[in-house]
């Protein structure tokens, strides 16, 4: 068998999909905003969320990610306003308290390769005093396995 006959054969084939966006316009404390929620077997190749601010700087911004029953949580306290984020993977911290990233390193990458199941539900939320009139953005670039 060929190289290219085995690939086409082999059942970790996965198929690119439109890109999973929410852009929350007013986005209230506290309250969980779904991205992308799916049971069609898929693996995440990004994840960027951000959020502007104009007066009041939140407490914490997160993407709560839930695969195949199981919820990580990753946190950014105090946000740089109109930076993207993306998830990183820290061992040494509990499910729900791993950390989000300005910055796209190796832990990012390793993050992700976690992010993949037969049901994969991301959410978003934010903690701030003060509702504004600026948006809370994620996207989600994923493929679905054929």
């Amino acid at each position: 068998m060929t190289y290219q006959a085995e690939r086409k054969s082999s059942k970790y084939q996965y198929s690119p999909q439109a890109v999973a966006t929410l852009s929350q316009a007013n986005p209230v404390s506290d309250t969980v905003y779904t991205v992308l929620d799916t049971t069609l077997d898929v693996k995440i190749h990004g994840l960027g969320i951000a959020v502007t601010w104009a007066t009041t700087q939140p407490t914490n911004m997160r993407v709560i990610v839930t695969v195949d029953g199981i919820t990580k949580t990753y946190t950014v306290a105090s946000p740089i306003s109109a930076t993207y984020y993306g998830t990183a993977m820290a061992n040494y911290a509990l499910d729900s308290a791993q950390l989000l990233l300005s910055t796209y390193a190796v832990p990012y990458q390793q993050a992700l390769k976690a992010i993949s199941g037969k049901s994969v539900k991301i959410q978003m939320a934010i903690t701030w005093a003060t509702t504004q009139p600026t948006p809370l953005v994620c996207y989600v670039f994923y493929a679905r396995r054929i």
